[in-house]
């Protein structure tokens, strides 16, 4: 009895020690998550937002001390290749930063959070300084930065420009016509009017009027009767 049963435990035991490491990598380090404005984006496991720097190469990370501090790395699990779900249309490997840390990547493009991302689904760091951006599936190329202008470079004049001449205020344009003083407001006298009435005595007309005539019909009638 007990041979017969100690080759089926035989069997789970070691279904189990080969099932174990596969069972360990069921959540992908990379999928893809759906954004209501973004559209489809990079996440890791957990549904955290994942970033790229635009100030870094394909295999190298720029991103270090306060920067990296604001924006931490996504880092391998130890001792296992990073997987991705099916659909992220991307390869991911690993790099060695120069402080001796590792790094995923997607297509060769170091992959980091950002901090104020307090929950899954929260993309704040999208366009941050014009430098920082979400990662659609299928990106193999590092967004370029975008250049942010200087307010005080904006209301400068090109440099060699010669500023445009202002006019004097006492100065009038040649040949422009005198300013006109502005129409005076109408006087009560202009004004619509109803026979010098402070209201319209229309309603009130066509009241009496038709009150007369109903009298003047009252009394026919009552002439009528006496004639009878």
């Amino acid at each position: 009895m007990v041979r017969r049963l100690l080759v089926p435990l035989l069997a789970v035991a070691l279904g189990f020690m080969v099932a174990a490491p596969a069972m360990a990598q069921a959540t992908p380090t990379v999928k893809v998550a759906t954004d209501a404005t973004l559209g489809k984006i990079l996440v890791d496991g957990a549904g955290k937002t994942l970033y790229l720097y635009s100030r870094d190469e394909k295999g190298v990370s720029n991103c270090y001390d306060q920067c990296e501090a604001r924006w931490p790395i996504l880092r391998p699990t130890a001792g296992a290749a990073p997987t991705g779900a099916p659909d992220i249309n991307g390869t991911l490997g690993v790099i060695s930063r120069k402080d001796g840390t590792s790094q995923v990547t997607y297509n060769g493009i170091p992959l980091y959070y950002f901090t104020p991302d307090e929950k899954a689904g929260d993309t704040k760091g999208q366009a941050v300084g014009g430098v920082w951006w979400v990662l659609a599936p299928g990106l193999s190329q590092i967004t370029p930065a975008v250049p942010q202008a200087s307010p005080v470079a904006q209301a400068s004049p090109a440099a060699g420009a010669a500023p445009a001449a202002q006019p004097s205020p006492a100065a009038k344009p040649a040949g422009a016509a005198p300013a006109q003083a502005p129409a005076p407001a109408a006087s009560p006298a202009a004004l619509p009017r109803t026979g010098g009435m402070p209201f319209d005595p229309t309603p009130m007309t066509a009241g009496v009027g038709a009150a007369g005539v109903a009298l003047t019909m009252l009394g026919a009638a009552m002439l009528r009767r006496r004639r009878k």
